[in-house]
């Protein structure tokens, strides 16, 4: 994995800021249909920073800490709502 060289693969994604939530999956997609299987768990390493976010939104819900209002649920993550 260390010699591996993703300049390739950054350039060939899209700017992230400007897409909807369901282009962000297919995005998700393209990168992991394109790395090697350390590379991947690797990725979906990343991804794990959204997964507590939500797992501690979900305990802070039902606890009753957490205003209705902060609904939203981080994506990507690997884990689905």
């Amino acid at each position: 994995m260390a010699e591996t060289n993703f300049h390739f693969l950054v350039n060939a994604l899209p700017d992230v800021a400007t897409l909807a939530a369901d282009e962000i999956d297919e995005v998700r997609y393209l990168i992991e249909s394109n790395l090697d299987p350390a590379s991947l768990r690797a990725f979906r390493f990343l991804l794990h920073r959204n997964d507590n976010k939500n797992l501690l939104k979900l305990m802070r819900k039902r606890d009753g800490i957490l205003p209705k209002m902060a609904d939203r649920f981080n994506t990507p993550a690997v884990f689905s709502f």
